[in-house]
């Protein structure tokens, strides 16, 4: 690791968990090696992809445990094997954003740009016009008559004629369109000019109008990929794929950590499943930290039902899941679940720390502000996951044990094999009423 990237990854203390999908056939090679940057064959590779689609080195991870899995699939079909996972703890701020989000970007930019200058093309040949309208003499006279959309091939005229304004608006509306999932710094605005003039020079060296449009509006991708590496690679470093607030979630768009990822240091691997769903790694010396960190960082949440014997506490999670607690109040029990999505399995899947601080933080809510202290008991239950160790379980039984010393109220937790139960009576419940 470079002295300057332990330097950012000293300074930086918040971390997340990210998600890298493989092939089981190169599971050996990370167990010894870890994820290397530049291995010997690449998933996406010139020979197999072509240039435009070629990775550019770098270890690829992304929030999203379903579009990691999308990509060990791409994997199984270069390396052969079966899916797996690798899973990661990354800090933020210490890896660049994927380069093909970074193209798409630039290429939308300029489709962006082309649509607006279209708008104020002549109006003698709008883009309604049908194609045989016209004399052939006007045909002839009209080097747009032929394409779907005339006034978009009139427009990368312009934008050629133009092509320093052109490029200055490409750049900025390529900010806008990155600044939605990621962090553009200034010096990034001028790399994406400099693409940007580039596609425009070389869109002018065709004679046809089609192919001039073409360039633009349709090859662009390519174009940036296949002959502008080195002011890609440079632009890449001007993009980070986290936003400034520290304690936010990451963008959505896919990560690229620019060196090898081992089994130590801050960014480091926590996991790997080989295939998906058996674990043949797990860090052993993080659990603690981790824990404590993630029960100080509860997701935000909200009250979404608040009835008199129902309510509920919802928190959105990354990768478009949600968090549900519910508290159900039953013949003067009141009965707490919380799910991810409907299941309690889920509950688990790599942030289950952070997960349970946000169920810790709702209950705490709901019990000084929500809960009039007058039932018989509350009750809820804990799943337990074999793979998962003991540390999830101690939580339950620790957060169990906290409510009680706190309350006052006695706890009884019963062994339910798959689950615990956790059930807090009242030492001075409030007689029922009788109807």
């Amino acid at each position: 690791m470079k002295i300057n990237e332990v330097i950012t990854e000293r300074r930086q203390q918040k971390t997340e968990i990210m998600y890298h999908g493989t092939s089981t056939n190169l599971v050996r090679s990370i167990m010894k090696n870890g994820l290397l940057a530049n291995p010997p064959k690449k998933t996406y590779d010139v020979d197999t992809y072509g240039a435009s689609t070629a990775s550019m080195g770098g270890v690829y991870v992304a929030n999203n445990k379903e579009f990691a899995a999308l990509i060990a699939d791409e994997a199984v079909g270069t390396h052969g094997g079966e899916k797996a996972l690798v899973t990661i703890q990354y800090v933020k701020g210490s890896a660049d954003l994927d380069e093909d989000d970074i193209v798409g970007a630039i290429s939308d930019g300029a489709k962006r740009v082309m649509v607006n200058v279209s708008n104020k093309a002549p109006n003698s040949r709008p883009d309604w016009l049908p194609k045989d309208f016209g004399t052939n003499q006007e045909k002839a006279d009209d080097p747009y008559s032929g394409l779907s959309y005339p006034a978009q091939g009139w427009a990368v005229d312009q934008m050629i004629k133009n092509i320093d304004k052109a490029s200055t608006l490409i750049a900025k509306e390529t900010v806008k369109i990155l600044s939605k999932k990621a962090q553009p710094r200034k010096a990034a605005a001028v790399l994406i000019k400099q693409m940007a003039v580039k596609l425009l020079q070389d869109a002018s060296k065709y004679e046809d109008a089609r192919d001039r449009w073409n360039a633009v509006g349709f090859d662009a991708f390519d174009t940036f990929r296949e002959t502008m590496e080195d002011l890609l690679g440079k632009l890449m470093k001007q993009v980070s794929p986290d936003i400034a607030d520290p304690r936010a979630e990451s963008g959505s768009g896919a990560r690229r950590i620019d060196r090898d990822v081992k089994f130590k240091g801050k960014t480091r691997i926590l996991q790997i499943e080989s295939p998906i769903g058996n674990i043949v790694y797990k860090d052993k010396t993080v659990t603690e930290s981790n824990v404590q960190e993630s029960m100080n960082n509860p997701y935000p949440y909200t009250w979404e039902l608040e009835q008199e014997d129902y309510q509920v506490a919802a928190a959105p999670l990354p990768n478009d899941s949600g968090l549900d607690v519910t508290f159900d109040n039953t013949d003067n029990n009141w009965f707490i679940d919380f799910s991810v999505d409907f299941s309690q399995d889920k509950t688990g899947a790599g942030d289950e720390f952070r997960i349970f601080a946000t169920v810790v933080a709702v209950i705490k809510d709901w019990w000084k502000n929500k809960f009039d202290k007058k039932a018989d008991s509350i009750v809820w239950s804990g799943s337990k996951r074999e793979e998962e160790g003991n540390s999830r379980v101690k939580l339950y039984k620790r957060f169990a044990q906290q409510m009680a010393s706190q309350t006052g109220w006695k706890l009884k937790i019963t062994d339910g094999g798959s689950a615990d139960l956790f059930k807090l009576s009242n030492p001075n419940p409030t007689p029922r009423k009788k109807k």
